[in-house]
């Protein structure tokens, strides 16, 4: 009874009461600054607990914050029937420098194990079938446990999401800059919406899907992170870590940066970002809506009302165009 009473006055406190504006930021320096006094009165204590959780001894003695230069990018996904886009991308993120994949398969019924098979090999997939209900956070942490003693970058998306580098010339090389005591950097993610598109068109996602939501609209963020340094895995956006997180700018973030939090900024993508598709044409948003959520499978978090908040439209986007020929050369 009082850690239920406590636990609505820490929501009461940190998040906002209107549910119609946490989507902006606000402009008050006063939000601002009680935004980040509250997230670091949250967040330290969760950080002196991720290293006794992690060993005193051992963080102090048997893990010196290492292997920064040389490591590469990894992704881990869990999907099911995502045969239509999986190709795309896969040879996408292959072509931007990841240079490995731990898929996790819940129980597709498509033709996802035919493309995994296709490039399992070419593009170093390790597959894992993975049937059951919310089992997305048992296949993040099977990932971390199993790639501890890799020296890698572990990058935590779905197959609606693409990292992309904004200014960086290769994201690989941007995270081996960062300081050897950072454990996770959080990428913002760019909200797409339909562009218009009720019935599914042919041709890529990245091509067909062009408009997005502006820098002012606060969404979420994935992280990448030194799996080596993790100590645990409990939400999809944020994992427990030794050493710091960081946005991609290096701001210390102590507390995962709700959108809905008092004092909520959008966050940065000057250097990378994360674009996500997540409605696609109103036909694939019903789709995914019928297919259910990974993370919690009594729970139907994708409504209609969900399409008209994710669905942005408001500006035009080249950024990917780059890559776009490449892209249906090595598909055809």
């Amino acid at each position: 009874m009082i850690k239920d009473t406590i636990k609505q006055m820490m929501k009461k406190a940190l998040f906002k009461k209107s549910k119609g504006v946490e989507r902006y930021p606000d402009d008050s320096k006063i939000l601002r600054g009680y935004n980040r006094c509250l997230t670091f009165l949250i967040g330290y204590p969760t950080y002196i607990k991720n290293i006794f959780n992690f060993g005193v001894l051992r963080f102090l003695f048997g893990h010196p914050y290492k292997r920064t230069i040389n490591r590469n990018l990894y992704i881990v996904a869990i999907i099911k029937n995502e045969g239509k886009y999986l190709e795309e991308w896969l040879v996408y993120h292959s072509l931007i420098g990841v240079k490995g994949f731990i898929i996790y398969d819940n129980g597709s019924s498509d033709t996802t194990r035919d493309i995994i098979n296709k490039y399992k090999d070419k593009f170093n997939i390790d597959y894992n079938f993975f049937p059951g209900k919310s089992m997305q956070m048992p296949a993040y942490r099977d990932a971390v446990e199993r790639y501890k003693e890799e020296n890698i970058w572990l990058l935590t998306i779905d197959a609606d999401e693409f990292i992309v580098p904004v200014t960086v010339g290769s994201i690989t090389e941007w995270l081996n800059s960062i300081s050897d005591n950072v454990g996770q950097v959080l990428i913002g993610w760019m909200i797409f919406g339909s562009s218009g598109h009720v019935k599914s068109p042919d041709g890529l996602v990245l091509d067909n899907y062009r408009a997005h939501a502006t820098n002012k609209h606060i969404t979420d963020y994935k992280p990448i992170v030194k799996p080596d340094y993790v100590v645990s895995a409990n939400m999809p956006h944020m994992y427990n870590v030794i050493g710091k997180t960081i946005d991609e700018n290096g701001a210390r973030q102590w507390f995962y940066p709700y959108s809905g939090l008092v004092g909520s900024r959008p966050a940065s993508k000057n250097k990378v970002r994360i674009n996500h598709y997540y409605t696609k044409s109103l036909e694939d948003y019903d789709i995914k809506t019928k297919r259910g959520d990974a993370n919690n499978a009594g729970k139907n978090l994708k409504s209609m009302n969900e399409f008209k908040v994710q669905d942005r439209n408001e500006e035009q986007d080249k950024l990917l165009d780059r890559y776009i020929n490449e892209l249906k050369r090595l598909l055809n």
